[in-house]
């Protein structure tokens, strides 16, 4: 379905003056949908960037911070509108100039003058809702959070009803299906709606952040218990993944980094003492490295690894011959997923004997690509084969039958689900002994290797190689494992026990 209708009744209007802080994208949408609305008259446009000051931005002057703040100060009519999604610290610095009249989002402002929307695609007959932030999987994106999908279908199939939400950048509200769910998507906007207009119970939250719960809070908070998904992005903090910064990097943004490990530990502390909140950490190591990082856990909290899905990752004895496919599926967006090392693993093989009766089948993409596999696309080796695309949950599935061998490097991971679904197809995953990894992987169903340690990945390949019979048992004992941590009443079972408590 195409966007809801911003168009409606508007009643007891105001006459009200927005400056629009941020000259984002986004501004031509929030633009359009003000024009025709009586009572309320754009005035300009303000931003924190000094070269944009003076300037024009749809016809209209860019002011700076304080000139604004001028004019606010001397005419109570004026209001500022945030354009950015991330809204958070704008709203900060104009609380610490002394500015309260903000909106945060257009929703916002049009509710709070009375603006009615028309309700064409929202169901209001559910009491469970699920917000995804980063979206959920759909047609032209099938790739995106599809573990968070499979846990939707689970509940569903459970017989639980519940609307599901994908928080993303796009303005507005939209509903489309995706393999038999429906799924509500859109920014703050939307999800703001969604809160406003329903009547539910549970609101269920994988990685929040400051905005999402913003909305939360503000509309359901008190009303209803909210469940919130650890997964280690939204709460760790940057020195737990130094990895992914060069000195330079640190030294150029240290002020930042130190800001948003402050914001971030602020906003947890808060909230993990409310009793409406429940936590949910998908590993032991997240749990005690949050204790030791903010000195507190949540009242409420409970380890529950992610589902993996054995009918989807369904077991298929392997053949001795299946330890000669070797698959590699992972993104290349930050250094965690050390797709670097998996590349110097393969170039290190490519000295041995058994090399070349391997084939290497390497899927992914990210901004991090052409630097981590310069080298394998220079070399172009006969039998590995790079694919720079993603894949759906069920096209990993049905690679998974083919191959016997997951090559998983990792610099960290709070789970590693990919792991896991591989180790319940039965591959022999070869990965790092770091972060939560130890806690989903045994040494009898698969090999763990020393942090960055390409050669005893190289090594590992070569052992089972000549080993089938070790292939074969690890294989067996990879399924069982996983079935047995992360199967169905280990992980959904207890989740729908705690939501339904």
């Amino acid at each position: 379905m195409n966007n809801s209708s911003m168009e409606g009744i508007y009643m007891n209007t105001k006459n009200i003056k927005i400056f629009i802080f941020g000259c984002s994208a986004r501004v031509g949408q929030i633009k359009k949908s003000l024009s025709n609305i009586n009572g309320i008259k754009i005035i300009g446009y303000v931003d924190n960037d000094e070269k944009k000051w003076d300037t024009f931005f749809f016809n209209m002057k860019v002011y700076s911070p304080y000139e604004a703040y001028e004019r606010y100060i001397n005419d109570e009519t004026i209001y500022f509108l945030i354009a950015p999604k991330n809204f958070i610290p704008i709203k900060k610095q104009l609380k610490c100039m002394g500015i309260e009249r903000v909106y945060v989002h257009l929703y916002e402002l049009l509710e709070y003058n009375s603006f009615i929307y028309e309700d064409n695609i929202i169901e209001h007959n559910k009491q469970v809702l699920l917000v995804s932030n980063g979206g959920l999987p759909k047609e032209d994106n099938r790739y995106r959070l599809g573990f968070v999908h499979r846990r939707i279908l689970a509940y569903k199939n459970s017989g639980m009803t519940l609307d599901s939400y994908g928080y993303i950048e796009k303005m507005g509200i939209s509903k489309y299906e995706f393999e038999g769910n429906s799924v509500y998507e859109g920014d703050g906007y939307g999800l703001s709606y969604l809160l406003s207009k329903g009547q539910y119970k549970k609101v269920l939250v994988h990685f929040p952040t400051e905005e999402v719960l913003y909305y939360i809070e503000k509309y359901i908070n008190g009303k209803c218990d909210i469940y919130v998904w650890l997964h280690g992005y939204e709460i760790l903090k940057w020195e737990r993944r130094l990895f992914n910064y060069s000195k330079d990097e640190i030294a150029e943004n240290f002020e930042q980094l130190a800001y948003m490990n402050k914001e971030k530990e602020g906003l947890f502390k808060r909230i993990f003492v409310k009793d409406n909140f429940h936590f949910i950490f998908v590993s032991n190591w997240l749990k005690n490295v949050v204790k030791k990082d903010f000195g507190i856990l949540p009242i409420n909290h409970r380890i529950i690894p992610n589902y993996i899905d054995s009918e989807l990752f369904s077991y298929v004895r392997k053949k001795r011959s299946d330890v000669t496919k070797i698959l590699l599926i992972k993104s290349h967006k930050t250094r965690m997923y050390a797709n670097d090392i998996a590349s110097k693993a393969i170039e290190n093989l490519a000295t041995r004997e058994c090399f070349n009766k391997m084939e290497f089948n390497i899927y992914g993409d990210g901004e991090l690509y052409d630097k981590n596999f310069q080298s394998l696309i220079t070399k172009n080796y006969p039998n590995v084969h790079l694919y720079r695309k993603f894949l759906t949950q069920i096209e990993i599935a049905q690679l998974h039958k083919s191959h016997g061998i997951f090559l998983c490097p990792t610099r960290q991971d709070t789970q590693g689900v990919s792991m896991c679904e591989a180790m319940s197809s039965g591959l022999v995953v070869i990965t790092n002994n770091v972060a939560a990894v130890p806690e989903y992987i045994t040494d009898t169903a698969g090999i763990l290797c020393d942090y960055e340690d390409y050669m005893g990945m190289a090594d590992a390949v070569e052992k089972l190689f000549y080993n089938r019979d070790m292939f074969l048992e690890f294989s067996g004992n990879a399924a069982r494992f996983i079935r047995e941590k992360c199967g169905f009443e280990k992980t959904i079972q207890v989740e729908l026990d705690l939501i339904n408590s």
